[in-house]
């Protein structure tokens, strides 16, 4: 294939000229998003949305479903656990997982679903193959990119997820966009599904995106995290010790200090994005103004695509180039 011109995504949005030669691509931009929200949005990149992007405009509406009632306090000792190697912290998901399975309230009968999300597939499949999770085995599902590669099975296992009793096993990636339908009004009094996160997202979006996929339309629901020391220390890049870890545990204030970390680690990533950015500017113009060129003269302008074909293709001394083209 022969390349002619690279394409910025986050450019592609802008609703202003770059230069005199290359045209917005939008008149208006509209969009619709839970995420946006103080706390959920770094500073940062509220600030990429309104200078680079240029959404000026933001418009923050109640949900028609009324307040969220999730059972969620980062302060609990019940909600955030760590432990101190992997066959603890294995040990530990099943544990929460036992003990969330089972009604909220004792004068209730029956059973709530429980949704894990792990941070990568060999973490999740080490897991699923262990000891600690021999119990739960025969039943339980597995959300991962090779078993859902069908639409019908992907939709089947999302069904399957809040399902009373049942055990779903997730890779992060299904942690965004997906609705977990909670249709049975009884799994809903008993609780509700309960989603826990065997790690802590280097991206406060993801948390919130993950959190979000139970308590969903002001139902009931509940979150937890069960972490690992070495992965909270990996996580902090030098900030905090396992001794550090272990006395912000002890007081409580683990999640909030390590939420702190995360946030001036989000700051010092999107300094780094933006340069690159920079860089992918030039190019996506270079790419944008060449195509400008060519549809506004009706094709007859190509010298612009020509100058990127040979730049693109260049192959070997400064009079060598080499475009192959594959017709079929």
């Amino acid at each position: 294939y022969a390349v002619c011109g690279e394409f910025s995504y986050a450019l592609l949005p802008s609703t202003e000229r770059y230069s005199d030669h290359v045209p917005a691509f939008y008149k208006f931009i509209l969009g619709v998003t839970g995420t946006l929200r103080e706390g959920r949005l770094p500073r940062e990149a509220r600030e990429l949305l309104e200078d680079e992007i240029r959404i000026k405009h933001m418009t923050y509406c109640p949900s028609m479903y009324g307040p969220c009632v999730r059972d969620w306090d980062p302060a609990s000792k019940d909600n955030v656990k760590v432990s101190e190697s992997k066959n603890e912290h294995f040990l530990m998901i099943t544990d929460e997982i036992s003990r969330r399975l089972k009604p909220t309230s004792q004068s209730y009968d029956g059973k709530r679903s429980v949704l894990v999300f792990f941070e990568s597939l060999d973490e999740l499949q080490a897991y699923f193959d262990s000891s600690f999770f021999r119990r739960f085995q025969d039943g339980a599902n597995r959300l991962t990119e090779a078993a859902c590669n069908q639409p019908d099975e992907r939709a089947s296992l999302i069904s399957k997820a809040t399902r009373q009793g049942q055990v779903t096993l997730a890779t992060r990636s299904f942690g965004r966009g997906i609705d977990f339908v909670v249709d049975d009004e009884h799994m809903l009094t008993v609780g509700g599904l309960h989603v826990l996160l065997t790690f802590f997202p280097r991206d406060v979006q993801e948390e919130v995106q993950i959190m979000g996929r139970g308590a969903r339309q002001g139902q009931k629901g509940s979150f937890s995290l069960m972490l690992r020391s070495d992965q909270l220390e990996d996580l902090a890049g030098g900030k905090a010790s396992a001794d550090d870890i272990k006395a912000w545990l002890s007081d409580s204030t683990l999640y909030e200090k390590m939420s702190e970390i995360r946030s001036a680690q989000a700051a010092a990533d999107m300094k780094e994005r933006l340069e690159k950015a920079e860089d992918a500017k030039k190019q996506h113009e270079e790419a944008a103004a060449a195509l400008n060129a060519f549809s506004s003269s009706g094709g007859r302008d190509s010298s612009q695509l020509s100058k990127l074909l040979r730049k693109y293709n260049h192959v070997g001394g400064s009079t060598t180039s080499r475009t192959l083209m594959l017709i079929d």
